[in-house]
């Protein structure tokens, strides 16, 4: 019974010098928004920014895929767009997974929460560029329809 909520964790490569000016930059400015307003003058803890480490931060440095990469968790209450290279929308979704390549359209804004200062990472669009690795274990779409023909055919009697 709980409304749906969107989310993606993007990882930025510590090589790309400026991706990192660019999202350090609006962190900077939502912070400064924050303090105009909301935070009364104050700073948010570095932990409550919504910007990793994927070396040292305590629930991704054991994933081999955060290493070397800062990363940020954005969200929304509301459905991204989620395009393709020539900017249409990806309708299959096994199209988009986790490992893919791409870009995102987000904002950084200030909030309080419990009396807790921090900055947030909405999401707003994704653009799949290329395809990667993908992260999971989970095996792709066209390896489990082909497992699937695979079997063997039986009385009637599968299980479920």
């Amino acid at each position: 019974n709980s409304k749906k909520k969107y989310s993606v964790s993007l990882l930025i490569s510590k090589k790309d010098k400026p991706g990192i000016d660019k999202v350090q930059k609006a962190i900077q400015a939502a912070i400064a928004i924050g303090k105009a307003d909301i935070f009364k003058g104050k700073s948010p803890k570095a932990e409550k920014v919504a910007w990793r480490d994927g070396d040292t931060d305590e629930t991704k440095s054991d994933d081999e895929n955060y290493k070397g990469h800062f990363f940020v968790n954005a969200n929304s209450d509301f459905k991204p767009s989620i395009l393709n290279r020539e900017k249409k929308e990806i309708l299959v979704q096994s199209e988009f997974y986790a490992g893919c390549y791409g870009r995102a359209l987000i904002n950084f804004y200030p909030y309080v929460f419990e009396g807790i200062l921090g900055v947030a990472c909405g999401l707003i669009a994704v653009q799949k560029t290329r395809d990667g690795e993908a992260f999971s274990a989970r095996p792709n779409e066209e390896y489990i329809l082909g497992a699937i023909d695979d079997l063997p055919a039986t009385d009637g009697n599968d299980l479920v």
